[in-house]
């Protein structure tokens, strides 16, 4: 809110009768810190101010009522909980009048009122700050880390007259429906993404209604969520290399529905339910990205540079197709059998995903297959890929 902004303060008297408070509020909007204050004058029972900014640190406001009758003080400003008022002293809590505006109760007399304003934001400031110096700082060494790759790689073949984008999307379908383990990969992410979109399209009413987590709770979760990502990513290639890609997935697909039921069922034990949902989310982004990095790799061994972009392409349409039918899904089925139930059946439908696998050759990956460059089949088949096509 600008300094050249109008802020009004009301107080109606008519033994409560006035401005009555509705309702509590747990959600508001975070202001600046400033410094203002306010001259009093009386109209007709009602008073009103105008904001003189007096400076920038902390956000208070003090002034001196004469209130003729009980009623209500009102403040024309959009309810924060981050508002602390003190009447001659005494802390009281502002409530929600009108929608948009806070109220206290106030008896006849004269007071000091002050209202004060200390937003959380303040105190993450440096926080926040640093973490995203540190941000900057891990993309800028992660782009001198592929500067540093040296990998020969052959020139791609001429090409001819290009086809039209039809022709190409139905080689990219045909490519990938009628290639077992592409079959079975696009399954697998079709199956995760649906089940994981109707878990998220609750996932966070879930954690501020059912389980009273607060803004920086639900911060801590999804932060959590990245580191697991990171670790997830690092370890991917260390086990598809010790247990093989296709164990490797299926196992990654287990552990990612798996993990997911500590959610629902954290509702249960509330005194340890910030403690699940933060391990479930490290463990689910860790598992899901040993399957994203593994199952990758795979399909850009196994499918030829020359359609290798109409697959991927493909995948991505398959795959991703899912995001808005999984989220319109979790949030009916929310409305129908409730938020925890939901995140049951998502949880259950997200442990489906590794049927694809196993139930496929990819279950026989054994070793990670060579890259085939420019030719229209791999240059060394995988293990159990005789029976793949």
């Amino acid at each position: 809110m600008t300094p050249h902004r109008r802020l009004r303060l009301l107080v109606l008297f008519a033994a409560l009768g006035g401005c009555v408070p509705t309702q509590r509020a747990i959600r508001g909007q975070s202001r600046g810190a400033e410094t203002w204050s306010w001259r009093m004058s009386a109209t007709e029972g009602r008073w009103s101010s105008d904001r003189a900014h007096a400076g920038t640190r902390p956000a208070a406001a003090g002034e001196e009522v004469a209130a003729p009758a009980d009623g209500w003080l009102m403040l024309r400003q959009l309810y924060d909980p981050a508002w602390r008022v003190t009447v001659d002293g005494t802390r009281l809590e502002p409530l929600q009048a009108n929608r948009m505006s806070m109220a206290i109760p106030i008896s006849k007399g004269d007071h000091d009122v002050r209202w004060e304003y200390r937003p959380a934001s303040r105190r993450l400031y440096w926080p926040v700050a640093i973490l995203l110096e540190a941000a900057v700082a891990v993309f800028l060494l992660s782009a001198a880390f592929i500067a540093g790759t040296r990998v020969p790689e052959a020139a791609p073949e001429a090409r001819g007259a290009r086809a039209g984008v039809l022709t190409e999307i139905t080689e990219g379908f045909h490519t990938v429906i009628h290639d077992r383990v592409l079959r079975a990969l696009a399954g697998a992410s079709a199956t995760t993404i649906l089940f994981g979109r109707m878990f998220m399209a609750v996932y966070v009413l879930y954690m501020t209604r059912d389980l009273g987590l607060g803004a920086m709770g639900i911060g801590l979760v999804f932060a959590t969520g990245g580191v697991g990502s990171f670790a997830g990513s690092v370890v991917a290639e260390p086990l598809a290399r010790r247990f093989g890609p296709g164990p490797t997935m299926i196992g990654a697909q287990v552990a990612f529905g798996l993990t997911g039921m500590m959610v629902p069922l954290a509702v249960l034990v509330p005194s340890w339910a910030l403690a699940m949902i933060v391990a479930s989310e490290f463990a689910q982004w860790m598992a899901i990205l040993i399957y994203w990095v593994v199952a990758i790799s795979v399909r850009q061994a196994i499918v030829p540079d020359r359609v290798l972009g109409r697959v991927s392409a493909t995948m991505r349409f398959l795959a991703g197709g899912a995001h808005p039918i999984g989220a319109v899904i979790g949030g009916a089925l929310g409305g129908v059998i409730g938020v925890p139930l939901t995140l049951v059946v998502a949880s259950f439908g997200m442990l489906l995903g590794f049927l694809w696998p196993l139930l496929s050759p990819v279950r026989g990956l054994s070793v990670m297959p060579t890259i085939g460059h420019s030719g229209s089949s791999p240059t060394a088949e995988p293990a159990g890929s005789q029976s793949r096509r």
